[in-house]
């Protein structure tokens, strides 16, 4: 299984799929990662537009820090 990094363009409901740990940091930044038990729907892109997240790239750094952990983790 490999470990790809997480970008601005993949969908917010692969990421959850993959690593449903990244939840919590994607309500850290104000996007609501998941709605009554399904994974929200759109890209990152979409979703930081829509939610008006500042801090793309620390984003992006956190959720691929928790993808990297998960993925060390379930090895």
């Amino acid at each position: 299984m490999e470990n790809k990094e997480i970008t601005i363009k993949d969908k917010i409901e692969d990421i959850v799929l993959k690593y449903p740990e990244t939840v919590n940091v994607f309500f850290k930044y104000g996007i609501p990662a998941i709605a009554c038990g399904e994974p929200i729907w759109g890209t990152i892109e979409e979703n930081v537009e829509k939610y008006g997240v500042k801090s793309v790239e620390k984003l992006l750094k956190e959720l691929n820090k928790k993808a990297e952990e998960t993925f060390i983790w379930n090895k």
